[in-house]
């Protein structure tokens, strides 16, 4: 069921539905002490063994979720329990396109600037065809996907006129769960009840369901699309086993867990304690890819996720033979930060050991004490992703402290790269657009480098990063809140000569701990700023320590937005 939903993150609840047949109505499997435990002894009630579990109607499920004495984040958020519990999780997904052509028109292809309608397989005058249910219940608006007996996608457009919403809750209006569960139920319906399956209205009844999760709520406005996919069918009892996923749009995600394999994949399981989130949960660390919405805009009609010192990484070995006593920065490898959607990379090169190695400095020198790695290690491990990845753009930003006679040439040449070279002849000078990615992925020109060093665009062929890029200043001074001046080396923020805008947002000195903050709401906070102070252009380059760390959506999450804003623009 995953590898069929790519493109579709943070499912709002999923659970194995068996119907129809002559069972016993709708039920849940909840402990029966759940409503009087408090949260926090949940997990120990569990792991104790302490408590069985009973079964209630599905009427009664709701109420049940609302935990007394919980605070208002407590009763949207959830604690793994069993596989055979809910699993109350707080989080929030978002919505990206269904294979190329739900949510969004395509860049560049003539979709829309927007959401275009869902395409429709089944109207609601078919649906009501082939379903017996009648308002206030009948629960499915469209389908947008369909395979007689084997699957459906069907989607409920939540509104604040629904029927629910008056007592459910008067001041917090909430879909309730169970009448999630009844739609799917209904979509599943939609499978199996056609001529070509040889399904019956008469006999369509709801037998039962388990290993339900909830991930967050279903407010008015949400639109819930859910697909239903066959999985068992015993045509001689008439009894059809299905499994289920439901998605709604939003931006953050939450739901607990204890490692990263509890969460789905682009996500990661972490808390951040300097935002005062001491509960484990599933956080993003994988931004969409833009362009696998269409590669027809300028590459400067894009944001990209960026790291800062891409290649300082804590706990990596020390490969001069001595104490590595530098900052770092990230947590993974460079292979692993382009797999997870990195497509722009900081790197400090240095003369060292007669070679060009990645490195801090003191005094602009690099010390074994101070060293990474040979920058030809990378650099192969960027040509390895592009040689995998013939569509992906990726760029470098090289502070550069290379003295030795062409000696960037020399070890991008040796790792392999420079037949993924972008032209500095084919940079725009004066603020032009971009050539289209389109016409960047055709000629295999899908690497684009900038060095510090002014004079290396004349001697090496290498752009200097200032003609093209307007930068913010770094470190704690390009970190205050409603400021986003721009770094020396860099022409001021508004400077529309400048096509790409490149926002730094980190602190001066860089920390694990409370990176997760930095890169949470203030981050959000500085691309708006950065907005503002930048002609009103969204950045291009979005840098950060410690990518994956954040209290929920992260800077894949502000990456998604910097797009999405270009897109509608």
């Amino acid at each position: 069921m995953e590898s069929s939903h790519t493109g579709w993150h943070a499912p709002i609840a999923h659970f194995n539905l068996p119907f129809p047949g002559p069972f016993s109505p709708c039920s849940l499997r909840l402990s029966p002490f759940l409503a009087s435990v408090p949260l926090h002894s949940l997990a120990q009630l569990v792991s104790d063994g302490s408590f069985g579990y009973g079964e209630i109607p599905c009427a009664l499920a709701a109420p049940i979720l609302v935990l007394p004495g919980a605070s208002r984040e407590e009763r949207s958020s959830f604690i793994n329990l069993k596989p055979q519990t809910f699993h109350l999780g707080t989080g929030i997904g978002y919505k990206e396109p269904l294979r190329d052509t739900l949510l969004r028109g395509r860049r560049g292809q003539g979709g829309s600037r927007g959401f275009p309608p869902f395409p429709t397989v089944m109207d609601i005058n078919q649906i009501r065809n082939i379903l017996p249910h009648r308002f206030p219940f009948l629960l499915v608006d469209r389908v947008i996907e369909y395979t007689p007996g084997v699957t459906a996608v069907g989607i409920k457009n939540v509104t604040i006129n629904d029927n629910f919403f008056p007592g459910h809750f008067p001041e917090r209006p909430i879909m309730p769960g169970v009448l999630m569960v009844e739609a799917m139920a209904q979509v599943g319906g939609l499978v199996m009840l056609q001529p070509e399956v040889g399904g019956s209205q008469e006999n369509f009844f709801f037998a039962g369901i388990d290993k339900v999760r909830f991930r967050k709520p279903v407010i008015a406005g949400d639109t819930l699309i859910m697909r239903m996919t066959l999985t068992k069918l015993q045509k001689r009892f008439g009894i059809a086993k299905m499994e289920g996923k439901a998605y709604v749009g939003g931006n953050l995600l939450g739901e607990t867990c204890l490692f990263n394999s509890d969460c789905d994949p682009g996500l990661h399981c972490q808390t951040c304690w300097a935002n005062g989130q001491y509960r484990l949960r599933c956080t993003r660390i994988t931004p969409k890819s833009p362009i696998a919405e269409g590669v027809g805009l300028p590459f400067n009609k894009y944001a990209w996720l960026t790291t800062h010192n891409s290649f300082a990484l804590l706990g990596a070995p020390p490969l001069t033979g001595k104490l590595n006593v530098a900052e770092k920065n990230q947590q993974d490898s460079v292979t692993e930060q382009l797999e997870h959607g990195v497509r722009g990379l900081m790197l400090d090169m240095y003369d060292y050991d007669s070679d060009i190695w990645l490195c801090h400095s003191y005094g602009g020198k690099c010390f074994d004490t101070l060293a990474f790695q040979p920058a030809v290690d990378v650099l192969g491990e960027i040509r390895d992703f592009l040689e995998a990845n013939p569509s992906e753009i990726i760029t470098i930003f090289i502070e550069d402290y290379v003295s030795s006679p062409m000696g960037l040439t020399k070890v991008f040449n040796a790792s392999g790269l420079l037949k993924y070279w972008f032209p500095v002849s084919s940079m725009p000078k004066n603020g032009e657009d971009w050539p289209l990615v389109s016409e960047m992925i055709t000629p295999n020109q899908r690497l684009v480098v900038f060095t510090s060093e002014k004079t290396k665009e004349a001697s090496e062929g290498i752009a200097y990063q200032w003609n093209y890029v307007v930068e913010n200043q770094y470190g704690d001074e390009g970190m205050e809140d409603g400021s986003c001046p721009n770094r020396a080396e860099s022409l001021p923020m508004q400077t529309t000569s400048r096509s790409l805008v490149l926002m730094n947002h980190f602190p001066t000195i860089p920390s694990y701990l409370t990176s997760c903050k930095h890169n949470s709401g203030p981050l959000e906070s500085m691309l708006n700023t950065c907005y503002s102070a930048s002609a009103n252009r969204w950045a291009n380059y979005i840098a950060v320590d410690y990518y994956r760390r954040s209290d929920g959506g992260g800077a894949a999450q502000v990456t998604d937005l910097a797009n999405d804003r270009m897109l509608s623009s």
